[in-house]
């Protein structure tokens, strides 16, 4: 059988990524050793694995890349690897109507997101705030956890009293890293049921957004927080 992935990356971007996989968050410069090129030839391969987004930078400089982990990495190329298929041979895809709804306001938006927490089975990724957690927030959420269920949050503040709020939030088994503010609200259940919401760091009390019930676009919304989550800041 064929081996795709060298038709799709070049030899140097293949050892690059492998590179990356043994030993994640390196520099150009870093890379340049082990690949035995010199550092502004490095780019090239970064560039077509960012391109593919099997890698991801840091916003920060030096900027850093980090591989994304086997299974996502997997999941990703499949996902590409199907969408140009069905195009390029000009076959239908299957597809499901979204069901969508309104949300015009915080408290909406925490009773709803709790609502899905209590019947998520899988996994949960979300970009909030991290202003204030109702308790019984906290509670739902550390029974997901014991159910099983994957938390991972991107948080957008980091003063001393969030950083407080956050450690308590990481004992019950919550993920958290600090992403820079974006101005919005993203809760995605079992890659199915997104939210989508707006955030005004000056009064973050205000809200309005969206509910989709629809796969599709909850797993490409995945993949974006995927990418903001391997360049986020630890807590």
């Amino acid at each position: 059988m064929i081996n795709l992935l060298p038709k799709t990356l070049s030899p140097l971007a293949l050892k690059t990524y492998r590179i990356l996989l043994s030993k994640s968050g390196k520099t150009a410069k870093a890379l340049s050793r082990p690949l035995r090129i010199s550092t502004n030839a490095v780019y090239r391969p970064i560039k077509e694995l960012l391109e593919l987004g099997l890698i991801t930078k840091s916003a920060t400089y030096p900027i850093i890349y980090q591989a994304l982990p086997v299974a996502q990495a997997k999941n990703l190329y499949t996902n590409i690897f199907e969408h140009d298929f069905t195009h390029f041979f000009g076959l239908k895809e299957k597809k499901s109507n979204p069901q969508i709804s309104f949300i015009f306001t915080r408290d909406q938006m925490m009773k709803e997101t709790a609502n899905e927490t209590k019947n998520a089975k899988r996994s949960i990724s979300m970009i909030m705030s991290g202003h204030e957690i109702p308790a019984e927030s906290l509670l739902i959420s550390k029974q997901a956890i014991e159910r099983g269920v994957n938390i991972r949050l991107l948080a957008q503040n980091s003063d001393k009293k969030s950083i407080i709020r956050y450690e308590n939030m990481m004992k019950i088994g919550i993920q958290i890293k600090y992403l820079p503010i974006v101005h919005s609200r993203i809760f995605i259940v079992d890659e199915k049921i997104v939210f989508v919401g707006s955030y005004d760091p000056s009064d973050y009390k205000k809200a309005v957004g969206v509910r989709f019930h629809y796969p599709p676009f909850a797993k490409m919304l995945l993949q974006l927080f995927d990418r903001h989550w391997f360049a986020a800041k630890e807590i």
